[in-house]
């Protein structure tokens, strides 16, 4: 009998190990991030650390918070830039075996800052030292929409193909269009790594990695 009440939960245990496997994923996951974003085009360069989170708040609906701080070289000024966005998204998973396909939906908003610097020189003949001061800060509001799908194979690995438009909502700029993928290495239950590339019509190239604690 024991052994009987034993084996029946080794069995349960396995099938719910084996399904939390087979659901591995990070849309509909929650999790928090901390990563690298890089970005060029033909004039300018941006590098920053960004932190990202996600909500599943409900099965077909998330909702994500970011962060982000670092620097952009335009032309010959080197201005500093930080910012904090929301993105929702609705999608609505197909189980196809041990694989899924997760279309979506996204809709996101953000605010952003720039600042540029003034440097003066406040030195003498025996040492050289300059002073920083904050000349202008400029304040912008990006969005983006982009639609695309999370295809899983097995339990470790995942890619997200994407298509969509950015722009400023408070600027008057032409949108921009966005093509780009993202490889996701799902370790553990707990913990991921995604890479991503996404490329723009102005020549842009963006590269980001972001380590997740899955919740």
């Amino acid at each position: 009998m024991k052994v009987t009440t034993l084996t029946i939960l080794l069995i349960a245990l396995s099938a719910s190990l084996m399904a939390q496997s087979e659901t591995r994923s990070t849309i509909g996951s929650y999790y928090i991030g901390l990563g690298y974003r890089g970005y060029s085009d033909d004039i300018s360069d941006f590098d920053s650390l960004v932190i990202d989170s996600n909500f599943p708040v409900h099965p077909n609906f998330d909702l994500g918070v970011g962060g982000y701080i670092g620097s952009v070289s335009v032309l010959n000024y080197d201005l500093m830039s930080y910012g904090v966005d929301i993105d929702a998204k609705i999608h609505n998973k197909f189980h196809l075996g041990s694989a899924t396909i997760d279309p979506y939906f996204s809709l996101g908003i953000g605010l952003s800052a720039l600042e540029s610097y003034d440097w003066y020189y406040v030195g003498s003949d025996y040492y050289y030292n300059y002073y920083q001061t904050v000349s202008s800060t400029s304040l912008l509001v990006p969005y983006n929409l982009s639609i695309g799908s999370e295809f899983t194979f097995g339990n470790f690995f995942s890619l997200v193909p994407a298509i969509g438009v950015s722009g400023l909502l408070n600027e008057d700029v032409d949108n921009t269009f966005l093509y780009g993928i993202q490889a996701n290495f799902l370790f553990t239950d707990f913990f991921s790594v995604g890479v991503s590339f996404v490329g723009d019509d102005e020549s842009g190239k963006q590269f980001s990695i972001l380590g997740r604690y899955h919740l």
